[in-house]
């Protein structure tokens, strides 16, 4: 546009001294406008796209900053005794806490993730964070017990100048008899050690392990117990205060674990129980997903109590209702039959706990108990799926089943699709990878119970680990003809 200002205004001086160039003039200013008018509209129309943007961000902005500061007052109600526990004045013996229960297994804002979030920030901010390793489910390295220590040392010589010497000399002594060891030897190497080297005066430090739930050792469910008692057995030995804070669903081993590490009056625990406002977070989540997901939730029968039954029935866990509405959201059409069943045969809800419950009964409607076991080549297409779901470590789609396992993806898609309620899964891209939404269903799926027989919605690990071990094997062998990296 300005190099035909520029012509035009190279026209009217010509035109002082060439009428000719009058026609010339004339047709170069009929492309001007046409382009004055194109570039007014596209400013137009950008502005206008702009206001969209900015005016969509404002309102992100605000719904974010209601959140957040729902999310704030939350945390205030429990940011005090947590900090005064750490603050507390103690013994040159080291003392240990656990802030543990039923409420931090909630996905709510005052949720076990927030908190821990929160306290680490402050614990950072007066320097006495040492270290802190949350456990992630969906993060290879993050999910079971084997990076831990080394993570933790490593975090402890970053974050503690005083300490760092110490730290760097153990593990010089300690990679002198190889980079792979057990666990307890880790621990002692890597941090029992050093930190028994610190002087007593030292200012109190603390650990913070999130999400001990998360942490998956199918072959040894006992090493999450362990890590803890080596952590426990760190902080006992040094000679100045060492604090930790342990965050997730309680777990037995985990509890016991704890508690028999504590063998003087001298260590401590204390269970924060940020429990109060749970349940109305869970209703709170219970009418907005039912509002929005299932079409028809105004004429349901008994609606002005499902939320308040379902809610009970969760015992306080996020999950369940996340899991609840998804299930009643698939077929609006039985919605009313779904919601029922959901909330029946409560002694059974009691022995199996809820959430294993709720899981059971999602199998049962999409896959009938007598439907498994009088058709054997369903139940093998079932358990087929289950035993990948809850096995696998690393995530597949439908279509790297087939070309690693050898399961048509037929037969994965038709199991996949009646799962949604609890795996992840978009029935339009079979290449997109699937998992279950939460870990507990695939612990639900492998844990044999005491008191109850899950029947054909148990998965026989072992069954399972040899059928994909061969898969894998018949792959290596029948499949790879040359290393790409040769």
């Amino acid at each position: 546009m300005v190099k035909i200002l520029i012509k035009v205004v190279d026209k009217v001086e010509e035109v002082r001294s060439n009428k000719k160039g009058l026609q010339d003039l004339a047709k170069d200013l009929d492309v001007l406008a046409g382009i004055l008018h194109s570039a007014y509209e596209h400013i137009r129309e950008r502005v206008n796209a702009d206001c969209l943007v900015a005016i969509t961000q404002a309102m992100d902005q605000l719904i974010e900053g209601m959140r957040q500061q729902r999310c704030d007052d939350a945390f205030e109600n429990y940011r005090a005794p947590m900090l005064d526990i750490v603050r507390q004045p103690t013994t040159p013996k080291a003392s240990s806490f656990q802030a543990l229960g039923k409420s931090c297994s909630s996905n709510s804002p005052s949720g076990k993730v927030y908190h821990r979030r929160e306290f680490a920030k402050c614990q950072d901010d007066d320097h006495g964070l040492a270290a802190s390793f949350f456990f992630a489910r969906d993060v290879a390295d993050c999910s079971n017990t084997r990076l831990f220590f080394p993570t933790v040392a490593y975090q402890v010589a970053r974050s503690q100048a005083d300490i760092e010497t110490f730290i760097v000399d153990a593990i010089h002594t300690h990679l002198a008899h190889g980079r792979s060891q057990q666990m307890q030897y880790e621990a002692e190497a890597l941090l029992t050690t050093p930190l028994l080297l610190v002087d007593p005066s030292h200012r109190p430090i603390v650990f913070v392990v999130d999400a001990l739930d998360e942490c998956i050792e199918p072959v040894d469910r006992d090493l999450p117990g362990s890590l803890v008692k080596h952590l426990v057995d760190c902080a006992q030995k040094a000679r100045f205060p060492v604090k930790i804070l342990f965050t997730g669903r309680p777990l037995d081993a985990v509890d016991k674990a704890i508690h028999a590490s504590i063998d003087s009056p001298q260590d401590k625990i204390y269970s924060l129980d940020i429990n109060n406002s749970v349940l109305e977070d869970v209703k709170l989540l219970l009418r907005d997903r039912l509002a929005n997901n299932v079409p028809g939730y105004d004429t349901l029968r008994n609606r002005g109590d499902l939320v308040d039954r379902l809610a009970e029935r969760s015992e306080g866990l996020m999950i369940y209702a996340d899991t609840a509405v998804k299930f009643l959201a698939e077929y609006p059409e039985d919605v009313d039959e779904r919601a029922e069943y959901l909330l029946s045969d409560p002694e059974r809800c009691v022995v199996l706990g809820p959430l294993n419950d709720l899981y059971l009964k999602v199998l049962e409607i999409v896959f009938p108990r007598d439907n498994l076991e009088n058709e054997k080549p369903l139940r093998d297409r079932v358990q087929t799926m289950l035993g990948t779901i809850a096995l696998l470590r690393d995530r597949f789609s439908p279509n790297d089943l087939y070309k690693l396992l050898s399961t048509p993806t037929e037969t994965s898609v038709s199991v996949l699709r009646h799962l949604r309620s609890v795996v992840f899964f978009d029935r339009s891209d079979l290449d997109a990878v699937f998992r279950p939404i939460h870990i507990t269903f695939s612990q639900f799926l492998v844990d044999v119970h005491p008191k109850y027989n899950k029947g054909p919605y148990l998965v026989s690990a072992v069954r399972e680990h040899g059928r994909i071990a061969m898969g894998c094997l018949n792959t290596l062998v029948s499949s790879l003809r040359q290393n790409p990296l040769v």
